[in-house]
């Protein structure tokens, strides 16, 4: 049986058709499951910071990489909020807390975060002190949270 020229044209025509579709894929959906140590609250290993610093040091930047991987595995979003202690000035502290989230922000992209997966990035200074406890009695005042946005 001879098959004729417009008939095997066509049908290459099909295929290729196909192929190209089925290469456009739709979006990946969310996961349909997230551990609860992440759900509404957030990253329990933060980046903490020297105080006055808005440097990261080698236990905030293991728990980087530790967040950057829950991020892309889980497909959450997230906002960055940069706190500080209240030992100087609102304005001071304001403004160190902004340049601790901006650095939370760049390590997270450093590390593969897609820049949509992050919602916000604010710092609101000493605004939220931990526990009750006189803010310049304990370092956990001078953090950056890292939290989920939604899932």
């Amino acid at each position: 049986m001879k098959i004729k020229t417009p008939v095997v044209m066509c049908l290459i025509a099909v295929f290729l058709a196909s192929c190209a579709s089925s290469r456009t894929r739709p979006p990946s959906p969310k996961p349909s499951f997230v551990p609860a140590s992440l759900h509404k609250r957030g990253f329990d290993d933060r980046p903490y910071f020297k105080r006055g610093s808005s440097d990261l040091d080698a236990t905030a930047h293991a728990a980087m990489a530790e967040a950057a991987t829950l991020i892309l595995r889980y497909m959450i979003r997230v906002k960055i909020v940069g706190h500080t202690d209240n030992c100087d000035n609102e304005a001071t502290n304001l403004a160190l807390s902004q340049r601790r989230a901006r650095v939370v922000k760049q390590e997270l992209l450093s590390l593969g975060v897609p820049e949509d997966r992050i919602v916000s990035v604010s710092g609101i200074g000493s605004s939220q002190k931990r526990l009750g406890v006189e803010p310049c009695s304990i370092p956990s005042n001078d953090r950056v949270d890292i939290d989920v946005a939604d899932l």
